[in-house]
């Protein structure tokens, strides 16, 4: 069995950390890498039996990493686990990325490479390719967050859609996936931020590919600091980011939404949903639906 989620672009030289450590703790350990790290995978090596965690990044701090990885350990009354770090073989990993993309399906989406032309009638097709910005779908992270859109879509709200007038807000965008998503199937405004450069860049080129300009536009923002973020409510947000990041951005996201809007949030294992919850009832959200595939959850919170 195999969890991963990539947290950031991957570029120059490349390392891998990996250790093996008991299945109960093992997202405590996957958690703890992922300050270290681009992405992070875990593997269930036997049914019942140890993971092995795996992290691809920059060569890491040793001390930093052998801190991290006894705190973990000291909490959850284990010997602190050897960690393995080796060089990572150079490859065109976007090249190999790009070969390996096929269609994939989530409720009405159908996200497809630009090589392709499936044929999928009563589909929302989303033509995006995979490059240096998170998100084409493959993730349980990025579907969790499309089949909330598309249950939204099917009772918005009591069976309607968003006013002629309504805006979205995706916000860590990454390719553009899901500001693309809310763009057209709702045919509304939406605004797609990332504090990534490469992450937005390539949402705007996807923005192009699929025709919606007119409906999506693209910006550097590190969560709510941009003017240009600030200025309005939003009927939508879609925030599909990591669980401590979620937890701060939670008093700016709750000011931002309207009565009645709803806002989807991803990026978290379930057992870290509870604190994503609790941040933002306490600003007034209301759980309304809960998402688990495989080792990631997906929420949609509204605002009565």
């Amino acid at each position: 069995m195999t969890r991963d989620r990539a947290t950031a672009p991957v570029s120059g030289a490349l390392s891998t950390i990996t250790v093996i450590v008991p299945a109960a703790a093992a997202p405590a350990f996957a958690d703890a890498l992922e300050a270290f790290a681009a992405s992070v995978s875990a593997f269930e090596i036997a049914p019942g039996g140890d993971w092995r965690i795996e992290a691809i990044g920059p060569a890491p701090d040793r001390g930093a990493l052998g801190t991290a990885l006894a705190l973990v350990a000291a909490s959850c009354r284990l010997a602190e686990p050897r960690a393995v770090v080796a060089p990572l073989p150079e490859r065109n990993w976007l090249a190999a990325n790009r070969r390996s993309f096929r269609p994939i399906a989530a409720g009405r989406f159908l996200v497809h490479p630009s090589h392709t032309r499936p044929r999928a009638p009563g589909k929302l097709l989303l033509r995006l390719d995979a490059g240096e910005a998170f998100g084409t779908g493959e993730h349980e992270t990025t579907r969790g967050c499309l089949l909330a859109l598309d249950r939204l879509a099917c009772r918005w709200p009591s069976g309607r859609h968003p006013a002629p007038a309504a805006h979205a807000l995706d916000l860590g965008c990454g390719s553009g996936i899901l500001a693309l998503a809310m763009a057209l199937t709702w045919r509304m405004k939406v605004l797609a931020v990332d504090s990534a450069p490469e992450a937005v860049r390539t949402a705007r080129a996807n923005v192009r590919d699929n025709a919606a300009a007119f409906l999506v536009r693209c910006l550097r923002s590190d969560g709510f600091r941009h003017r240009a973020v600030r200025r309005r409510r939003y009927a939508l947000i879609t925030a599909n980011i990591l669980q401590r990041p979620l937890v701060a951005l939670a008093p700016a996201l709750a000011a931002r939404l309207e009565r009645g809007g709803r806002v989807v949030l991803s990026g978290f294992h379930p057992h870290q949903a509870q604190a994503v919850i609790a941040a933002h009832r306490a600003r007034g959200l209301v759980l309304e639906r809960r998402i688990t595939l495989g080792a990631w959850c997906t929420l949609v919170m509204i605002r009565p």
